[in-house]
């Protein structure tokens, strides 16, 4: 249990599958970069984990109970090989899709033209069993972004 839970807290696997598509990566350009993991011990504490963004004044109490850490990872350049990688082999699949859309800054524009195409296109890729549902989106242009706030659809 605990192997799987570290699988999906971002730990790396050692299934032979995993092992053998990482050597096929090690041919691709990369370059270093850190991330923040969940710590293991932080899943198994049977307290719900939480953070406040304001402190907290009538009990004594930390602003979080988050425990991380960081990594150093690699980050591959696939550009070029997108084809070779599945969802069901690696975890994601590059899909190339021309859309014809060009006011990414306007919210509500995005939610009601933009989300029913890309929901329609990830039920096209994955089959007809799945339901695709797209709960919010970044401005990624934190000029932009302080004049559009982020927009949620349900």
């Amino acid at each position: 249990m605990l192997k799987s839970l570290q699988t999906w807290l971002g730990y790396p696997r050692v299934d032979s599958e995993c092992v053998a598509s990482e050597a096929n990566i090690i041919e691709y350009p990369f370059i270093q970069g850190k991330m923040q993991f969940l710590d293991p011990c932080a899943a198994e504490d049977a307290s719900k984990l939480y953070s406040s963004q304001v402190p907290f004044t009538k009990i004594k109490k930390p602003q979080t109970n988050i425990k991380s850490h960081e990594e150093r990872l690699k980050v591959y350049d696939i550009r070029g090989h997108e084809k070779d990688f599945t969802l069901d082999r690696h975890g994601f699949q590059l899909i190339n899709h021309e859309m014809d859309f060009s006011d990414w800054y306007n919210g509500s524009r995005i939610v009601n033209e933009v989300y029913p195409k890309v929901e329609e296109l990830i039920c096209a890729q994955l089959g007809p069993d799945v339901r695709a549902v797209i709960h919010d989106h970044t401005v990624g242009n934190s000029l932009v972004s302080e004049k559009s706030p982020a927009l949620t659809h349900f």
